[in-house]
């Protein structure tokens, strides 16, 4: 059972990546403004704090080269399978393995900041929202060079996202999230809301390793009996830690201490302020990653009642991830077998057949993977094959190749054929009279 497509064949199609540019605009525009706030502000507190953060910032990114580097070799060593010899699946593993070194990394660190202080500041809610005043010197700095380093990852990781990761079916979301994240850890650092960021960011570090190990068994192959059911494991134990952690513990933790005393149910020390302030506006941050949160949790619900149905695991889990990869990565298929699938399945001799992949015809000994595709909006069209008597007969066709499989149909129009999720096209050539 692999839970986010590692197999070949899969039964039905999923979302790709909305296109969507004036929502993405509208997010890279909020970080890259966030990005030349926060440096301008921590200017002002001094340069030697500029200073850390950017040493944070090139110290995330050689981690991030390293592991990129290092976590491959250690992949094919534990991999019980061939997943990794995907190139898609290979970056994923690399890309999940610098975020699970940072995720355990911050979630020590950040224990040990809770530990020093007796754990008060997680235990009383009521102090969430108080500036600091009686720590010590040691707590004050610890805190400090915490959220200059989580500032430092999460401007990294949202170019990372998207400039460098491969896309999922979460894109959007999922940069939301990390423009959300960066403000809220930007609101609580610059108004003296210490101890709640440090909340904030421990819930969210400590419950991404979960998701973070199961990604990355899923990538190695580790499911059924060859894997010790190591990615079901994880997987069940995913289903407990995410609503502990972010859908309990988040607003009863850091939602609640927003709300006033006089309310009955928050711990919020003070009367509420004016509509157009930085508390509110962190306030509303915290409702936005609490709705996102359980998103997240509907598609693992989504992913296990498929996985109770009989779905395989690896067609279940593209409702999360969905197939954002051009065929050109995995395209190990030669155009010989594409065109003996079109003629078993669909009477068309090869030598009527004509592919295209990426706008280029390709000839029979070619394969897939050589070519390099760039995504072209196609409109849903019909498609029609015309027989020796000119008579037309619509047809309904599923794309012949093996990433995409029974189920996945293609955009047709008399005889071109094109899928949406690979991207091959291909044409049955009139016969000649």
């Amino acid at each position: 059972m692999a839970l986010f497509g590692n197999r070949k064949k899969k039964k039905h199609d999923s979302r790709s990546v909305p296109n969507l540019p004036n929502v993405d605009f509208v997010l890279s525009f909020l970080t890259l403004g966030m990005f030349v706030g926060d440096m301008l502000l921590l200017a002002r507190m001094g340069s030697n704090v500029l200073v850390e953060l950017i040493t944070m910032m090139l110290c995330t990114a050689v981690c991030i080269t390293c592991c990129k580097l290092g976590f491959p070799h250690i992949g094919r060593a534990l991999s019980t399978s061939d997943a990794l010899k995907k190139p898609r699946n290979l970056r994923k593993f690399s890309d999940q393995s610098w975020q699970l070194m940072v995720h355990a990394g911050m979630t020590w660190y950040e224990i040990g900041i809770f530990r020093e202080n007796g754990w008060e500041w997680w235990t009383d809610t009521r102090t969430l929202w108080r500036p600091l005043q009686h720590e010590s010197e040691s707590s004050l700095a610890d805190l400090r060079r915490l959220y200059l380093a989580q500032l430092g990852v999460w401007f990294i990781t949202a170019f990372s996202h998207k400039f460098v990761e491969a896309k999922h079916n979460d894109y959007f979301v999922m940069y939301g999230h990390h423009v959300a994240t960066i403000g809220l850890v930007s609101l609580s650092l610059f108004n003296g809301w210490d101890r709640l960021g440090l909340v904030i960011m421990f819930l969210h570090d400590s419950s991404d390793i979960v998701v973070d190990i199961l990604k990355m068994t899923n990538y190695l192959g580790l499911d059924s009996e060859s894997g010790l059911f190591l990615a079901e494991a994880c997987f069940a134990i995913n289903l407990v830690t995410w609503p502990i952690l972010r859908m309990w513990y988040f607003p009863m933790k850091a939602m609640r201490s927003s709300l006033p005393l006089s309310w009955g149910w928050g711990d919020y020390p003070y009367e509420l302020e004016s509509l157009m302030s930085f508390a509110n506006a962190c306030r509303g941050l915290l409702v936005v990653l609490l709705v996102m949160h359980c998103w997240w949790y509907f598609l693992f619900l989504r992913i296990l009642a498929r996985l109770i149905k009989g779905n395989a695991g690896h067609d279940a889990g593209r409702e999360y991830e969905g197939s954002s990869d051009s065929m050109a990565e995995e395209g190990a298929a030669n155009v010989a077998s594409i065109q003996q699938q079109i003629a078993a399945e669909y009477g068309v001799p090869g030598c009527e057949q004509r592919l295209i992949f990426g706008g280029q015809s390709l000839e029979a000994s070619e394969l897939l993977g050589a070519c390099r595709v760039t995504k072209v909006e196609l409109a849903v069209l019909k498609f029609y094959k015309v027989d020796s008597n000119d008579k037309m007969a619509r047809l309904r066709c599923e794309c012949p190749h093996e990433v995409c499989g029974p189920g996945v149909f293609m955009a047709v129009h008399f005889n071109r054929c094109c899928c949406g999720t690979c991207h091959l096209t291909y044409l049955i050539k009139e016969h000649e009279k």
